[in-house]
């Protein structure tokens, strides 16, 4: 029996990785002052937001330049299994998030700390758009961008503020 610890990717995880990487590569420059890491979120045990009905999105990338932070949790995931209502809690945390930024802003006063959360949907939009009956436009203003764009981690990293 093997055993794989943590938890080995899925396809749409290990998708959303090589398109951050390849975006990295393409974009050194973007990076040369900065300091990143994303970290794999434990399932259930790990770092969740019980605003965003026990929502553990599977990465954490954190962003750090001079007392500059920019904390972002993303889930790459089929949305297809969320309730559907493009008002449910997964898909509204990005706004949700903001709250909860100003609070842990005002513990750590010498930083300037931004919070953001994205969903990368392995669902394809065109299946997204018909099942949630919304234009692909809502889901982004949501944060919630979709893994077929090829542009799909530009758009996210042109969101996050300190990029």
């Amino acid at each position: 029996r093997i055993e794989v610890s943590p938890v080995s990717l899925n396809s749409d995880e290990k998708l959303f990785i090589d398109k951050l990487k390849g975006y990295c590569d393409a974009n050194p420059a973007e990076f040369l002052d900065k300091r990143m890491y994303l970290l794999r979120n434990k399932s259930k045990v790990g770092m969740g937001f019980f605003e965003a009905g026990n929502f553990y999105p599977d990465f954490i990338m954190w962003i750090a330049k001079d007392d500059r932070q920019q904390i972002t949790f993303i889930d790459p995931k089929g949305i297809r299994m969320l309730e559907k209502n493009i008002n449910n809690p997964k898909t509204n945390f990005y706004k949700t998030i903001k709250d909860l930024e100003i609070r842990l802003q005002q513990t750590c006063k010498e930083k300037q700390i931004t919070l953001d959360s994205f969903i990368i949907s392995g669902t394809l939009a065109a299946d997204a758009c018909a099942s949630y009956n919304v234009k692909r436009q809502e889901f982004e203003s949501r944060n919630v961008l979709f893994l077929e764009d090829e542009d799909c981690i530009e758009k996210m990293m042109n969101k996050v503020s300190l990029c």
